[in-house]
């Protein structure tokens, strides 16, 4: 099982303990935004799956990783399909897409972004030279920014995967 979750424990003195406190913490003080934490989150899985690398054509691998990233409310994921593959990241990042406007926002909820291919952890941590740093700990550290695109910065309402 390689996740967020599973990541997060190889991380946690990095600051990802810190993160994941600050997004539930920033997310129930703005439920009266709902649309806004929603384009936050998209945000957070648009940058996972656009930094995901995809393996050469020819190796059967191109775009499996990217195609295996899941966002689910309350619980992780804890599946891998190996027949996923999507190279550009168009079809997952809409089921990422489709799977927050599922939450209600008014409730206690927790978002999951998963990816549980066998070599998630390898690629986190430098296995690809398509993403030497990592996806998780990059997008980890810009969310700050994140949040400033989306509530400052007037990017706050958009609720499709494509305008981000």
């Amino acid at each position: 099982m390689a996740g967020l979750e599973r990541i997060y424990g190889h991380f946690s003195d990095s600051g990802a303990s810190k993160f994941i406190t600050q997004i539930n913490s920033f997310c129930l003080r703005a439920l009266t935004r709902s649309v806004g934490v929603e384009g936050a989150l998209l945000e957070i899985a648009r940058r996972l799956i656009e930094r995901s690398p995809v393996g050469p054509e020819e190796s059967g691998h191109a775009g499996r990783f990217k195609g295996n990233w899941l966002v689910t409310a309350d619980e992780p994921a804890n599946s891998y399909n190996a027949q996923l593959v999507d190279p550009d990241g168009e079809a997952t990042l809409s089921l990422a897409f489709d799977s927050l406007e599922t939450i209600d926002f008014s409730q206690d909820w927790h978002v999951w972004f998963c990816n549980h291919a066998p070599y998630a952890v390898r690629l986190e941590f430098g296995w690809s030279g398509q993403a030497p740093l990592g996806m998780v700990r990059i997008t980890a550290r810009e969310w700050t920014e994140i949040l400033r695109e989306i509530f400052i910065q007037g990017g706050g309402g958009t609720r499709t995967p494509d305008t981000f």
